[in-house]
Formats: C-alpha cells, structure tokens, sequence
C-alpha cells in the first residue's frame, strides 16, 4: 500500500488528522446484543496489533 494513500487529513473540524482509511474496530469487542458473534481474543488482538504497525492512524468504536 503507497504511503501517499494513507496521507493524514483533517477529520471534520476538529484539528485531528487522520488516515483515510479506517479499521472498523466494534466487533473485535464482546457485544453480543449488537453483533452475533464474537470475535476470539487472540485475533482481536493480533488485529489491533498490525493495525498499530501501520501507517493507519483511525480506528472506529462505535457500534453502529
């Protein structure tokens, strides 16, 4: 993946910058009312672990 592609940008008006892409982070969590299936935690964690060693600098949380 180029760099040029990960370029940070400003997130709305809030003086954050950040990559345009985004790891849709939610169902890595335990939410079983929200999603029906969990996700086990070794490869939540390995997930979160390469998502840090890339230039991606956005996660999102939310559950909906």
């Amino acid at each position: 993946m180029s760099n040029t592609l990960l370029t940070k940008r400003p997130l709305g008006s809030t003086g954050l910058l950040v990559t345009p892409l985004c790891l849709g982070a939610a169902p890595l969590g335990e939410m079983p009312e929200t999603f029906q299936y969990g996700t086990p935690e070794e490869q939540a964690l390995v997930t979160l672990r390469t998502a840090f060693e890339s230039p991606i600098s956005f996660l999102d949380t939310a559950a909906s």
